[in-house]
């Protein structure tokens, strides 16, 4: 436990976890295909985050408990949802879709979350939980300018891809929250990886092999070491806590906040505007997250 109020400790990583994710849309495009192939990127991310969370597990929690039997099982299940599919088909996803689209798609990610919440994990809903969730989809929905949505021959692969991604993603989030109380997330998250990366080594050693990392400026470095350190290492390490102090529908709805999370980022980068419906939109989804946070604890209170 970081805070003593777990709440607010659930909420402030949650919001940061979301701006992280939220700038890596924007980002991501700046180096990816130009510099360097998804598969190749995918194969960096397990190799340095499998090796990062070994180091760090071996320094900081070398007597910590390690899984065992059926819990091992679960890790590769976590290790091909979390670490490989849903990596593989976002960013071969985002290659050949755009950008609002492949935002739109992501949206499955919460959705699946809140279902498998209710039929795998038995967690009941009410109603400030139901309509907190579809606030937040409107909110988002809107934001996102559905009208914008341009599904082409072009498109269509990689907007099934994302789609798929998102959906992946959740079935992960899913599955970690059967032992994130068992042992630490630096634990599990090493596990997730390091399996990951020796499972899509055939897949991306040719393309990592073909990089010319020599052709990388200090913007693409900056931006790789980004991808590596905060969207991989910290973001990932903090999701495999969190289920630990909150639930996995509330974290699914904060993905709906990812879109406000680019728009405000793109203001304060100048590259942007924030109009009276953008801003209206994020209140709506920020209404939404609280009133789920709400049916929570109402539903934590009657147990």
């Amino acid at each position: 436990m970081i805070f003593k109020n777990t709440k607010v400790e659930a909420h402030l990583l949650l919001l940061l976890i979301t701006i992280i994710a939220g700038a890596n849309y924007s980002l991501l495009k700046q180096i990816v295909p130009s510099n360097i192939e998804p598969s190749a990127l995918i194969l960096v991310r397990l190799f340095v985050a499998g090796l990062g969370f070994l180091m760090i597990e071996k320094i900081f929690i070398p007597h910590t408990p390690q899984p065992k039997g059926k819990d091992l099982f679960l890790i590769l299940l976590c290790s091909l949802f979390g670490a490989v599919f849903n990596q593989v088909f976002f960013y071969e996803g985002m290659k050949i879709t755009t950008p609002i689209n492949g935002s739109i798609f992501n949206l499955f990610n919460p959705i699946t979350i809140v279902l498998g919440s209710f039929l795998v994990l038995k967690q009941k809903l009410n109603a400030y939980v139901i309509v907190g969730v579809l606030l937040s989809i409107f909110g988002a929905v809107f934001l996102l300018d559905i009208g914008n949505l341009k599904m082409t021959n072009t498109t269509i692969v990689g907007d099934i891809f994302v789609m798929t991604n998102a959906i992946s993603y959740g079935v992960y989030v899913i599955l970690v929250s059967f032992i994130a109380h068992k042992y630490n997330a630096i634990t599990i998250t090493k596990y997730m990886f390091g399996i990951g990366f020796f499972v899509y080594l055939p897949f991306g050693f040719t393309d990592f092999c073909n990089t010319d990392f020599a052709l990388f400026q200090f913007t693409d470095w900056a931006i790789l070491a980004y991808i590596l350190l905060l969207v991989t290492l910290f973001s990932y390490s903090i999701g495999n806590y969190l289920p630990r102090i909150t639930t996995p529908y509330l974290m699914g709805m904060y993905v709906y906040l990812q879109p406000f999370v680019a728009v405000i980022i793109s203001l304060i980068l100048g590259k942007g505007s924030l109009n009276a419906v953008q801003f209206f939109c994020g209140i709506l989804i920020l209404i939404g997250i609280f009133l789920a946070q709400k049916g929570k604890n109402l539903i934590n209170n009657k147990v």
